[in-house]
């Protein structure tokens, strides 16, 4: 993802890894360019997280309270020194982010709510107390979105990206 330019659509299948929770399919989009690796949020207000299923299909916009976005830390970057988990998360704190996906894949977590987007389920929760889940990534896809234009704008600018980082 990082130094691709364009707009984003991140489509997750979990497995559920505690049964508290149950698994989905859910996911996040962002018109922001992947061009920072911080533990730091950014992005803007284009950007929204949804559920695709099992239960009723739900989008969660953001309701202005707060602006953390998007941010994606690797481990390559940090080194474990800032102290903030590794991976991509949207929304909530860099601490808990609403929606949490590991470097790795094996310590992701999605929330119910928080500051930055709508309430609403991502996952289907079968402990109705327990808004904070853990979840197994079955399968992840990330999809360039946008005109012809847009995505070779992106594809370029991702190129350029790779060739400043050797």
């Amino acid at each position: 993802l990082i130094g691709y330019g364009g707009p984003t659509l991140i489509i997750i299948r979990s497995k559920d890894i505690k049964g508290k929770c149950g698994a989905g399919v859910f996911g996040a989009f962002t018109y922001s360019p992947w061009d920072q690796e911080s533990g730091d949020f950014y992005g803007n207000s284009d950007s929204f997280l949804f559920r695709l299923g099992p239960d009723p299909m739900g989008v969660y916009r953001p309701k202005g309270e707060k602006s953390n976005f998007m941010f994606f830390n690797p481990e390559a970057r940090s080194k474990g020194y800032d102290q903030l988990a590794w991976g991509i998360g949207f929304g909530g704190t860099a601490q808990e982010p609403r929606l949490y996906i590991d470097e790795i894949l094996d310590g992701s977590t999605a929330k119910d709510k928080d500051l930055t987007f709508e309430n609403g389920p991502l996952l289907s929760n079968i402990d109705e107390s327990n808004s904070y889940c853990g979840f197994e990534v079955e399968a992840i896809e990330a999809f360039g979105v946008g005109s012809s234009q847009v995505i070779d704008d992106a594809m370029n600018a991702r190129d350029e990206h790779r060739k400043e980082a050797q």
